[in-house]
């Protein structure tokens, strides 16, 4: 089953089907949609920072700025981050159309809506 889906600028993608999350490509990412309980699924984009944890009360990325980067390093267990790198507001625009397609959208992130 499909639980996430992170986007690269260069348009590729890599997913839970394709390895685990500490696998992924770890730059150029410019969005991440994941399943959601309560919302179906959701987008994060326009992000620096993307952490996933699957030790959190439920598995899931989460958009971070440094200070929060900093944080969740210090905290016990293994950990997974990729970085955000800027890309021109088209092609961005481009990517977040593709990552839309992943499922009905519920919820949006930070600066998205």
């Amino acid at each position: 089953m499909l639980l996430w889906r992170v986007f690269y600028e260069d348009r590729t993608t890599f997913s839970n089907l394709d390895g685990e999350a500490e696998d992924a490509p770890k730059r150029g990412v410019q969005a991440v949609v994941e399943r959601a309980k309560s919302v179906g699924y959701v987008v994060h984009s326009r992000g620096d920072i993307y952490s996933y944890n699957a030790l959190w009360d439920e598995p899931r990325w989460r958009i971070m700025d440094l200070t929060g980067f900093w944080d969740y390093m210090f905290q016990p267990g293994l950990k997974c981050s990729l970085f955000g790198r800027y890309i021109s507001n088209d092609r961005h625009n481009e990517i977040l159309i593709a990552a839309n397609e992943f499922g009905q959208k519920h919820e949006w992130g930070i600066g998205e809506k």
